[in-house]
């Protein structure tokens, strides 16, 4: 049913590695291979230049990358699927999680109910609610820290991502 997952994560607070967790499980039960983006939000005031120009400052991307791609290679090892490509990128999260699910034509996108980002303080609507309204494949949103298998029902785990 579904060949590749998208797993969008920002980490903006702890509990959302559960997140990646969830499409990993998701992911394997299904046979797919798990890929994984993470959008650095560039704020509103900037939006405009960001899609301008490429010279903006790039410092921590490379650190930031090599943190998600670690914790991806973690949690895919543990719960025993293949993982695809990393990817960090910047701009506005909704817009690039829907340009990188579209362009790579992904069959399921999975993220986080709520982020931190700047975009929730200042703009109506959520990263969630673009995504799902825009996007042309599956989307499962993932409440903070419940256990995949209370999300899917008749299915058992190891344990992980079952922490309170």
């Amino acid at each position: 049913m579904y060949g590749r997952v998208l797993v969008a994560v920002d980490w903006s607070r702890p509990s959302d590695d559960c997140v990646l967790e969830h499409g990993a499980r998701l992911a394997r039960r299904m046979g797919a291979r798990m890929h994984v983006v993470s959008v650095l939000e560039t704020p509103p005031s900037f939006q405009l230049v960001a899609q301008e120009v490429e010279w903006l400052p790039r410092e921590g991307v490379g650190e930031y990358l090599e943190a998600v791609e670690e914790r991806g290679r973690r949690v895919a090892e543990e719960v025993g699927v293949e993982l695809g490509e990393v990817r960090v990128v910047r701009g506005n999260p909704a817009r690039e999680i829907l340009r990188y699910a579209e362009e790579l034509g992904f069959d399921l996108v999975v993220l986080g109910r709520r982020g931190g980002g700047i975009s929730h303080r200042f703009r109506l609507g959520s990263t969630v609610h673009r995504v799902v309204s825009c996007c042309n494949c599956s989307v499962v949103i993932v409440p903070p820290c419940v256990p995949v298998e209370e999300l899917v029902p008749g299915r058992a785990g190891s344990g992980i991502g079952s922490r309170g």
